[in-house]
């Protein structure tokens, strides 16, 4: 019997996953503008890009343009904990962080789960969504991400349910509060939930880039709130993945020895609470550090202060840079060489999360020019 209950569960998820693919892409719904577009916006350009590879340089844009942003109105949706929209066999394009991340959700198994009598349902005010599949598991893409979504919540509903992942790391949890969200409905990762009045603002800048105008207002308000005060910054940090699992640095012990040199800490975020990594920050002159989450916390230098980023040669992320940008951090780049060269370089998770080796010169040769940098 269990058998046979198996091969039918498996021949709907087959059916639905089947026609879910036929269906048009679900992009349009209800919304009002919240926000006019920025256009021609400019950026400063690494400090040190004459110093880089073309093919390299190239990837950093100096203008960005963010079209109008809109706060979406749903009705009778369906919320995966993972963040995802649907409403029966379509997923709502913009809830998505990456529309390659589509196909990973536009699954039978997924999207029968509406149907199941055990769902949650919401069905009295209106909540609020404010993040995605990235942002349910990411630091970056929650503080840089979500939090302009939020803020253009609290904006028009200030008072609303708010929606987050059950898991509700301290940092989540500590913003939300900051912002003024007390009211806070945990969701499990893969559990559906029927939700009867949906306020879903779209991201506030294209991915990899941010409106200036919400990444330091989203500063200030943390900054405010946690009563911390900027200052003169002193310090020299260096920040390791050592303790990741991903995107280490092969040679970290030679770079730890040349930094230290030059009067460099040797920090570990995953040691600190949310508060001690911002206080940190607020005293830091430069910050060197490989490409990855720990740099999102320059969010709280003082303008002026240096960010020194090491990044995979092969996977220009502008991230950072375009943070370093809005925030007024001048911004140093170095691209590294891979460990391991065999990998394909049209693989997007293996490159992104490649083990990398430092040029120590080109460090040297950097550190010269951004040690003066320091106010």
């Amino acid at each position: 019997m269990k058998y046979y209950k198996t091969i039918f569960l498996r021949l709907i998820y087959f059916f639905v996953g089947t026609v879910a693919r036929i269906l048009p892409y679900w992009i349009k719904a209800r919304s009002i503008q919240i926000l006019p577009s920025l256009r021609n916006y400019p950026l400063t350009p690494p400090v040190n890009i004459n110093n880089l590879p073309k093919s390299f340089a190239q990837n950093f844009a100096t203008i960005i343009n963010i079209p109008e942003r809109h706060i979406y109105l749903l009705k009778n949706v369906n919320v995966l904990g993972a963040g995802v929209i649907f409403k029966n066999l379509r997923i709502f394009i913009p809830s998505l962080s990456w529309l390659q991340d589509f196909q990973s959700f536009r699954q039978g198994h997924i999207l029968v789960k509406q149907w199941n009598k055990c769902v949650s349902k919401v069905e009295s005010e209106p909540v609020a969504l404010v993040y995605d599949y990235w942002a349910s598991v990411n630091y970056f893409h929650w503080m840089v991400d979500s939090l302009p979504r939020l803020l253009l919540i609290k904006n028009v509903y200030p008072n609303c349910l708010l929606l987050v992942p059950a898991e509700l790391p301290e940092y989540i949890r500590k913003t939300t509060l900051l912002f003024g969200f007390d009211r806070l409905l945990l969701l499990k990762r893969f559990d559906s939930y029927k939700i009867k009045k949906l306020v879903f603002p779209e991201l506030t800048a294209p991915l990899s880039f941010q409106d200036p105008n919400l990444i330091n207002k989203v500063r200030s308000i943390i900054l405010t709130k946690l009563n911390l005060v900027s200052k003169k910054p002193v310090k020299r940090i260096y920040v390791s993945r050592s303790h990741q699992s991903v995107r280490q640095i092969i040679n970290e012990k030679i770079l730890i020895s040349t930094l230290k040199k030059h009067a460099f800490e040797i920090i570990f975020f995953e040691e600190l609470t949310f508060e001690e990594q911002i206080a940190l920050m607020l005293d830091t002159a430069i910050i060197v550090s490989v490409h990855g989450a720990n740099l999102t916390n320059i969010m709280f230098m003082s303008p002026g202060s240096v960010v020194v980023e090491l990044m995979n040669k092969n996977f220009n992320n502008p991230s950072y840079f375009s943070l370093s940008a809005v925030l007024s951090l001048p911004y140093y780049c170095i691209p590294c060489d891979l460990a391991n060269p065999l990998i394909d370089s049209q693989d997007y998770v293996l490159n992104n999360n490649a083990a990398l080796i430092i040029d120590i010169k080109e460090v040297e040769n950097t550190l010269i020019t951004a040690l003066k940098d320091i106010f």
